[in-house]
This record gives C-alpha cells, structure tokens and sequence, in this order.
C-alpha cells in the first residue's frame, strides 16, 4: 500500500512540472475507457527515435498492437540489457499530427532521459488508462551524447505558411539546413512587418515532415495581416540570429457568412404534426439545431415547438417533423436556436385549422382532357372513410348556357385512406368543345351531389 500510494504520488508530480506545451496534448475534459481485456493484451511492438544520453526532452515514436489514446500512455519504465537496472522515465506521449482525437496505433512520447548512459536498453513497462503494463522488453538504444547538436549550428533558411491573422493555431513549416533540429527544443520566432510592428510568435512543433523540413503550429493571435521578416529564432531558449531573407505572409482573417433561414416548405396545422422543410444559406449541421419556436408579431409571445429530428446530416436542406398541438392558427414568424446562437428571422409560417370535408365530396380532378375525343383518363379524389368505385357521370358547366354530361366507365379505386380515397376513371368527350368549365354536379354510389368547392376543368 505505501509502494503504491508513492508511486502515484510521483505520477502526480511528475504532471505538475510537466512542460506547458505536452500538457495541452494530455488534458482531457472527457474520460476514455477501454476494456480489461484490451489492456491486457496491449503491447509495444516498434519503436524508432534519435536517443541521446541526458536528453531531457528526447522523442521516441512507438507502434503499438491495438488503437490506444497517447495521452493515456505514461512512465514508461527501461531496465539494462543484464536486466540488473530499472528507470522509470517521466514520459508524455502525444499524437503524430493533430487532425483528430481518436484512438491510434502510432504515436509519440518525449522522454526524459536526464541520468541514463548510453547503451543498450529494454522497454519493461508503462502506464495505460492507470494500469501497469508489462511489455515483452522493446529493444532502445541510447547514444552518446552528440558535441556537434549546438543551436549556434542550428540554421533557418525558409518559412512556409498558409496562417490568418489573429488566430491561434495556424499551420507553419520551417526548413533548415541540416537534419539536425530537435522538434521539442524550437519554443518561438521574432517577426518584423512592413508596417514596423515586431512580433513574438509562440510555435508549438509536432513532428518532422522530412528530414529538415518541421510542421508546427503558430500563435498568430496578436498579428495582422501582411508581409513579415523572420528575424529570430527561439532554440532551446536562446536566440539564433536568421541569416536569410525570410519573408512569408499572414493573410486576412475569413470573414465566415452568416448564417440564414431563406424559406420554409409544407403546410402547418394546428393539433397536428406536420413536416416541413428548411432551407438555409449554407451548409448546418442537424446535430446542433437545438430549439424551434413561433412569435406571434401582435402579443410577441413564443410559442415553443416539440419536433422530431432524425437525420443528422450536413446539408443546406434538413427536413422536420413539427407538433403544433399548443399552437393555435395564425401567422407567425419563425425562430430557431444553432449552436447556442438564437436567430430571430422574418420567415413567417402560417398555422392553420384542418379542413374538414364531407362524406364523398369531391376534392379535385387531375386530367389532361382534349375536346371532341372518346376515351380519356382522369383521376378524381373523394372525401370519406367508405370509398366506393361507383361513380356514375360528372356535369361540366361553362357558365353560361352549355351542360355537358360527361358518363364514366371503368372507375376502378386506386387508394384508399382513412381521410378519403381515389378512383381512375375512363371519359367520353365526343361532344364536348374546348372551353373552360366548372364540375358543378356529379353523381356518386347512387346519390346526387354539388360540388362545394370550385372545381376548374379546362378542356383543350
């Protein structure tokens, strides 16, 4: 118990003096677990770096067998090839790049190597998710310490960078002369503007994209767009003096669209759900439309909306089912939340009370009728719960004096609902003229209607 409690009592030091630039690699608001049986069987099976003795910031780039987070990864303990020692070195692990949080196979650690000679050593154990692992003894060589890695030989000849002004974390290449760079020991660089202004640019370096070229990120935060100089760069904390002309720019920062409601399609109804499509200026995310709601313009009260959202795609167009059960009808504008950002629009939406029809009333007729022709097909939609194939004639009005009586033969149902059903039916118009008319009667299962609604034929 003593052993233990010291052991992560040391752990926790060790994070205390961790350098600022690993911790944001390692902090995590989110807790990962991973299964008793993935730790179990997790091992280290290639390692590759440039070792030095009493490097304190010395990378190592490992490959392990299963898809582990690195910032979980630490203390990773060595013992001497006659297995008589055993250090435990302060190590950080991280990600190769920065494109993503998830879990990976190839990563890599800065170790702190103050205190360990050169030679030949084995990688025994780590620390994953807060459990020991033992490992089947990775094989690392430490060098001897190299005279020639100074940083008065350590030389900048170009810059290469696609940055914003006034944003943190902008991608930056440096290429140098020699393969000699350290990644861990590069801290910053001093810039003069054609405006005259000096800056210090704060550069976080990851990895090593050749073998003398290294892709960091730099802090722009605090510099505007233009053309600048490099004048220093900060190696190990001391300043190399840039013999080059090294020039690059920071272009203006993206001024992003704002985001817009354009239009709303579909029909709203009070006491019912209905499914309406949006439309925005620009590509949103479903995920993150978090609240609907109606103002009505007269009271400016806001009628909140309950909804279902099943999609969550990345489109200009999302698609949404809406319950206006506590909404009654009028005209309202809509309103919804994104991102935690209200947008109040001028999009009305008018909620309005179900139509209720008639048993067999006769809704519409969709038809493409030619004048003095036998034999044409038209579809007519009835109203009612029975739906009934017998439909016997329509009469055809032109408004003035002319009643054509137009029989049907062959109406066959072709849908049927609860709200109403639809026949297709066969019409003779041998004496029928072109014209426009009206349907104003017709009869059905036996039994003479009129028309409530107006019901336009044209006939060509």
């Amino acid at each position: 118990m003593i052993k233990q409690f010291l052991f992560f009592s040391l752990l926790y030091i060790s994070f205390l003096i961790m350098p600022l630039n690993t911790k944001k690699f390692l902090y995590k608001e989110k807790t990962y677990n991973s299964s008793n049986e993935e730790i179990s069987n997790l091992k280290i099976i290639y390692v590759y770096g440039d070792l030095h003795e009493h490097d304190r910031n010395a990378t190592l780039h490992l490959l392990v067998n299963t898809p582990i987070y690195p910032w979980m990864l630490s203390n990773i303990s060595i013992v001497t090839r006659n297995f008589l020692k055993m250090y435990i070195l302060d190590s950080y692990c991280f990600y190769e790049n920065n494109s993503s949080y998830e879990e990976v196979t190839n990563f890599q650690c800065i170790l702190d190597l103050n205190g360990i000679q050169k030679g030949d050593y084995f990688i025994n154990s780590f620390i994953y998710n807060y459990s020991l692992i033992i490992n089947n003894y990775t094989l690392i060589s430490v060098k001897e310490h190299e005279e020639d890695d100074k940083t008065d030989k350590i030389e900048l000849i170009h810059v290469y960078t696609n940055g914003y002004e006034d944003m943190l974390f902008q991608n930056m290449t440096l290429f140098f002369k020699k393969d000699n760079v350290n990644i861990s020991l590069i801290n910053s660089m001093y810039i003069f503007g054609r405006n005259g202004s000096n800056r210090k640019v704060n550069l976080l370096c990851l990895y090593k994209e050749m073998n003398t070229s290294v892709f960091c990120l730099a802090n722009f935060s605090n510099v505007s767009a233009g053309f600048y100089d490099v004048i220093e760069l900060e190696y190990n904390h001391s300043f190399i003096n840039v013999s080059n002309d090294i020039r690059f720019y920071i272009m203006e920062k993206k001024i992003e669209e704002e985001l817009k409601l354009l239009n709303i399609y579909g029909e709203a109804y009070t006491q019912n759900s209905s499914l309406l499509n949006l439309i925005f200026n620009k590509n949103v995310n479903a995920y993150y439309l978090e609240e609907f709601f109606l103002k009505d313009p007269k009271s400016n009260y806001n009628y909140y909306l309950n909804y279902s959202l099943n999609t969550r795609d990345v489109n200009r167009s999302i698609d949404i089912l809406f319950y206006f059960y506590n909404v009654p009808k009028g005209i309202y504008t809509f309103n919804f939340v994104y991102k935690n950002v209200t947008y109040l629009t001028n999009i009305t939406l008018n909620v309005k009370e179900v139509e209720i029809f008639s048993e067999n009333e006769l809704l519409e007729v969709y038809h493409n009728f030619k004048s003095n022709k036998d034999n044409q097909i038209a579809y007519i939609s009835f109203a009612g719960t029975h739906a009934t194939n017998y439909l016997a004639y329509i009469i055809l009005n032109d408004g003035f004096s002319k009643i054509n009586v137009l029989q049907t033969f062959n109406c066959n149902t072709i849908s049927s609902t609860l709200n109403g059903f639809d026949l297709k039916c066969i019409f003779n118009l041998t004496y029928v003229d072109k014209g426009n008319y009206t349907l104003s009667e017709y009869y059905l299962n036996n039994q003479h209607y009129n028309t409530k609604k107006i019901i336009n034929i044209i006939v060509q």
